[in-house]
């Protein structure tokens, strides 16, 4: 769950406050030992540049974690920075001249998952 007041720390001070500064490590040892230029780590660590999937296996390697620990941590700081001001309402399905999807399950007698509609077709055809 995400946070409402705040927004998530960056995984760049994790990284500084968590990982470097305890083990008593330098951003260009970490850079060194994980064959990635200081400017990278440096980015990081001051968060402006956030950690990708493979910045992520690096990190997870070096320190005993998993990637997934990296990106989720990017992750959620990246959807509260990006969560809109504004309240989207969800979607409801239409009627159309076919019928909405839900209608149509009752007319195949089956649950429509298994269906998918053609991009110029309006028909539907069954996959799998």
């Amino acid at each position: 769950m995400l946070p409402q007041e705040r927004t998530p720390t960056h995984p760049g001070e994790i990284l500084r406050e968590e990982f470097l500064n305890p083990l008593g490590l330098t951003q260009v040892t970490l850079a060194e030992h994980l064959g990635v230029p200081v400017q990278r780590i440096n980015e990081i660590v001051k968060g402006k540049r956030g950690v990708t999937p493979e910045t992520a296996w690096l990190l997870a390697g070096a320190f005993g974690t998993t990637p997934e620990f990296w990106l989720n941590l990017q992750a959620n700081h990246d959807l509260v920075k990006a969560r809109p001001a504004r309240h989207i309402q969800q979607l409801e399905a239409a009627d159309s001249v076919g019928g909405s999807i839900e209608d149509a399950s009752s007319d195949w007698g089956e649950d429509p998952a298994g269906w998918v509609r053609e991009q110029r077709r309006s028909d539907y055809r069954r996959i799998g």
